[in-house]
């Protein structure tokens, strides 16, 4: 696990950064990479690589690995490294170190790009090879990879802070982003907040020829090399228990391929006690984390704590109180792209936590994605009946929902139905894409100050549905979120968090052949008929760790920014709206902001979620943009 970056002049003309802005690149990404730093350069080639050593961690692995004319930076892991080793061994290739780095080099020496679906793994890595460049991301986008084209030079980074660490790159925000953003809190890719850098979508390489014949732009060639297809297989809930445990018992004995010390993240749910039970059986014990709040109906350690109990684990809680706003700021000043997943909070104190003993963690995330664990599953279907419902009663649910109390509690009754209520209006599909909205259309439209051309938020989660290939609407929209959702907020919120601390976060679940597996199953074994989330893997956990554990409802890993609003982190939005650099120059007209901040404070409304959305934006702004500390406010 690393961080990677890299200037390659395409047309050969030596237009590479100076080395101490070249330095700059490379440093930005230290906290991804804790253990090392290497850097490679020609003339119009220039690699860097920050490393945080888990296999093979002596020098013989170090980055860019350059080895028979060819270079290559590479951050992730190739968990099938071992099998791919003896493959090509037996081709004749041979290996003077002991890690996944050197075999991934010679995957590609020996198929090309044909190398890539062969990975089982998590991974963004560039090769250079003679005049071709070519780039790769892992199937469901846990490594990120962002990059810039711009006459003919080519910018790659981990991060979009290594790319604007160049000041050749001008740091423009994007509209159509940002709109994304306030709609939901997230940017899905390609885009990125900046104007001019997109990132690699997942499951997807790309390919480049470096020409000093060359004039004018140079054009990507795109492969996407995998892509989830649901089908609906015949099988039983009794025999999809049992295919699962196997499956995911081989998932996890793959994923805990470590020369350094490995945990797991444990909260007080399915997928994250079904992760450390794989674990437990494959022997010896297991370091468990978990993180808690002071707020009971935010709380999960007790549960995580009766979990590591039934399970025997060697576990390490930590509960914290109300007091957001210095981790906030903090995160702030690291994190380059636009995340309003309020969770991050708390999985930035469980890695800090995490890191002080271990220096990998397995997770359950994507296990929601991929057998049906959000409620908005059971939304979607319940919306197709309710627009059948006549008018005048929608029309009376509408303000029998509104006139509900307004609370910041973990659990609003009106949130939920006013949410529901508004999505469901708007027909399939976009009912579904708009049950996660932060700002609705209205409010974005009044908050812009300038309105994006191309695209609407809806329309593009829409689009990921209408395109899936699946054969029911429960399955479209899990491809949909394993396609969108997941690689526009999920994964970059555990991917920045854990990087932010130096940790490697595997995921089990996320392997390619359990996604097959799981978007096989029957629609009725993963979602219940009366909306029960998750049924094959609550009886697997029946099974294997505890009925209690079994039995929980769906609970995420929300943190009470809702009520810190009403505290020191209202006084931290309040001093960064009107910021000079922001109320002046930024995006959105902060008045709208300041209205819902005031009527949020005085009870009359929950805003916690979108005035979160706001803040990241304000800080966002002026920390990446106009290149002012997030903590100077």
């Amino acid at each position: 696990m690393c961080g990677i970056v890299g200037v390659i002049d395409l047309h050969r003309r030596r237009r590479l950064p100076d080395g101490p802005h070249f330095d700059r690149m490379v440093d930005s990404l230290a906290r991804r990479g804790p253990d090392g730093r290497g850097v490679h350069c020609t003339d119009d080639v220039a690699l860097g690589h920050r490393r945080l050593a888990i296999l093979d961690t002596s020098s013989a692995s170090d980055q860019p690995f350059v080895a028979d004319g060819r270079a290559m930076v590479f951050n992730g892991e190739i968990y099938n490294f071992r099998e791919l080793r003896r493959e090509l061994e037996t081709l004749g290739q041979v290996f003077s170190t002991t890690g996944d780095t050197e075999v991934l080099l010679g995957a590609w020496r020996q198929w090309g790009p044909a190398c890539v679906p062969r990975l089982n793994g998590i991974f963004a890595f560039v090769v250079v090879d003679g005049d071709t460049v070519f780039a790769a991301r892992d199937h469901t986008g846990i490594k990120p990879l962002f990059y810039r084209l711009h006459d003919g030079v080519l910018w790659f980074g981990s991060e979009l802070k290594a790319i604007i660490a160049d000041p050749r790159v001008p740091r423009r925000a994007n509209l159509e982003a940002i709109d994304c953003f306030l709609a939901h809190g997230w940017i899905p890719p390609p885009l990125s907040p900046f104007e001019g850098i997109v990132q690699l979508p997942p499951a997807t390489t790309m390919t480049l020829t470096m020409s000093s014949s060359a004039v004018g732009g140079v054009v990507p060639r795109l492969q996407r090399y995998w892509r989830p297809v649901a089908s609906e297989r015949h099988i039983s809930l009794k025999d999809a228990v049992v295919e699962l445990d196997e499956r995911l018992q081989r998932s996890v004995r793959a994923q805990m391929v470590s020369d350094v010390p490995l945990g797991a993240f444990l909260s007080g749910g399915l997928d994250s006690a079904s992760v450390v039970a794989a674990m437990r059986r494959e022997g010896g014990a297991v370091r468990s984390f978990s993180m808690g709040f002071t707020e009971a109906s935010f709380d999960e350690s007790a549960d995580a704590a009766h979990t590591a109990g039934v399970l025997g684990t060697i576990h390490h809680s930590e509960r914290v109180d109300l007091n957001l706003t210095a981790t906030i700021l903090a995160i702030a000043e690291t994190n380059d792209d636009l995340l309003a997943d309020a969770s991050m909070v708390a999985v930035d104190r469980l890695c800090a936590l995490t890191r002080h003993h271990v220096t990998v963690a397995l997770s359950g995330d994507g296990a929601d994605e991929i057998l049906a664990g959000y409620p908005t599953y059971t939304a979607a279907h319940l919306a197709r009946a309710w627009r059948h419902v006549p008018g005048p009663v929608r029309s009376l649910a509408h303000k029998a929902a509104a006139a509900l109390p307004a609370t910041t509690a973990r659990y609003s009754a009106r949130d939920f139905a006013l949410r529901f209520l508004s999505a469901a209006d708007r027909g399939a599909g976009r009912d579904f894409a708009a049950f996660r909205l932060s700002f609705d259309d209205d409010t974005r439209r009044a908050l812009l100050r300038k309105h994006p051309c191309d695209g609407h938020p809806i329309e593009r989660y829409a689009a990921a549905i209408d395109d899936a290939w699946g054969e029911t609407l429960l399955k479209r929209l899990l491809i949909a979120d394993l396609t969108h959702y997941l690689p526009g907020d999920m994964l970059v919120k555990v991917d920045r968090a854990s990087m932010r601390h130096g940790l490697e976060v595997r995921v089990p679940f996320l392997d390619p052949d359990f996604i097959d597996f799981a978007l096989s199953l029957p629609s009725h074994v993963l979602l219940g008929p009366t909306g029960e989330t998750k049924v094959v893997l609550r009886r697997h956990v029946k099974q294997q760790v505890s009925s209690r554990i079994a039995r929980g409802k769906k609970r995420g890993f929300s943190v009470p920014v809702g009520a810190a609003f009403k505290g020191s982190l209202g006084d931290v939005l309040t001093a960064a709206l009107h910021h000079p650099s922001f109320q002046d120059d930024g995006p959105i007209d902060v008045k709208v902001v300041v209205e819902m901040l005031r009527a949020h404070r005085e009870g009359k409304a929950d805003h916690g979620h979108p005035l979160y959305t706001a803040l990241v934006l304000c800080l966002w702004w002026r920390r990446f943009i106009v290149d002012e500390p997030a903590t100077s406010l």
